[in-house]
């Protein structure tokens, strides 16, 4: 087709240009260009690079696609790290969790990695959707081992179809007189103690620690990257356990380490239980219970194995948590202000912008 029109249009432009001027490839290329890909499409491709992301596209399809399209618009990407940075705004948002603690500036890195996030997220959902269809199969079955934590709310919810009135003092659903800030038992209304620790029993429970089961207590600060940028005390970053790369929050305010349950059916290790099973404190204020833990995880930094035992955590943001567990028994001092860790005697020392297999 194109060697049909060249032929039929050639004597035309040597007729505009004169027998003696011959034609130039510049000249050849832009009533090529005109003919076969006009200015207006030129600006239309161009405009789809720039609104450009990964939708319903695997990555590597979104990958193939963006660089076709970068073509029609080179002003937007001039070096190889605003090329990254373009590609990374237009991942799917739980990749772009994921690799965006890397601070990758390499295009083709980035692939590599959102790559294998890809990957485990779809390990992932492919592991719940088989425990789902198991729990289908056996809907009747109760499990004391099951390991999966279950939440518990801070306030006793009222009867299923019913709803309590706002307190115009504390803000929160109850009925009867208000308690807030008069010092006194939330449960028997006697002051000096906390209806936690209320001796009081209503009818039909058993008294406090009586044939209930107790917990340890446990706190963490950020769940998620969105609670880790929120806060000044946390620092995020990637390390290496059980020979893949792991995304880390480093959390002094957590009192434990945790590790999801993801990246726990990941792991080469087998959970033990945990005795006592632990309440666990999320930011958003709920109590989450944990039973199995994984002993002497292998953290590795620098060439050096620093074991960490890591209780099994419902959370999807981070797939390993370090509390101040783990960073006192290495005698790690986090640099909260230029989100690094600091020296401190023969303590643990890397820096978050460091290559890998140190965090970056």
């Amino acid at each position: 087709m194109a060697n049909k029109w060249w032929k039929s249009t050639r004597a035309l432009v040597q007729l505009e240009l004169g027998e003696a001027v011959p034609i130039t490839w510049e000249h050849f290329k832009k009533i090529f260009l005109d003919h076969f890909f006009p200015q207006t499409l030129q600006e239309s491709r161009a405009r789809q690079f720039m609104d450009l992301t990964q939708g319903s596209m695997t990555v590597a399809q979104y990958a193939t696609t963006f660089m076709e399209l970068s073509r029609f618009a080179i002003y937007l990407i001039p070096d190889e790290e605003k090329k990254a940075e373009k590609f990374e705004r237009g991942l799917d948002r739980r990749i772009r969790e994921r690799v965006r603690t890397l601070r990758i500036r390499s295009f083709t890195e980035l692939v590599t990695r959102a790559t294998i996030a890809e990957e485990d997220l779809q390990e992932n959902i492919e592991y719940n959707n088989q425990r789902k269809r198991q729990q289908q199969q056996q809907p009747q079955a109760v499990s004391h081992k099951d390991k999966r934590p279950h939440i518990m709310n801070r306030q006793g919810q009222p009867p299923a179809g019913q709803t309590y009135p706002t307190c115009a003092t504390c803000g929160k659903r109850h009925l009867g007189r208000c308690m807030f800030g008069q010092n006194v038992c939330f449960k028997c209304g006697k002051p000096n103690h906390l209806a936690r620790d209320c001796p009081v029993k209503k009818p039909g429970e058993p008294g406090r620690n009586g044939g209930q089961k107790t917990h340890a207590t446990a706190r963490v600060y950020a769940l998620t990257p969105i609670d880790a940028e929120a806060s000044n005390d946390v620092v995020t970053g990637t390390l290496s356990l059980f020979s893949r790369h792991a995304s880390i929050l480093f959390d002094y305010g957590a009192t434990h380490s945790f590790i999801s349950n993801h990246y726990a059916h990941l792991a080469e290790k087998i959970p033990e239980p945990l005795e006592p099973s632990m309440s666990v404190a999320t930011p958003s204020g709920d109590h989450i219970i944990c039973d199995s833990v994984l002993i002497g995880c292998p953290i590795e930094i620098q060439g050096r194995i620093l074991p960490a035992d890591l209780i099994v955590f419902d959370m999807s943001g981070f797939d390993v948590i370090l509390g101040m567990d783990w960073l006192s028994q290495n005698h790690a001092c986090v640099d909260c202000f230029n989100k690094r860790n600091a020296q401190m005697g023969r303590s643990l020392v890397f820096s978050l912008y460091e290559k890998l297999p140190l965090l970056v």
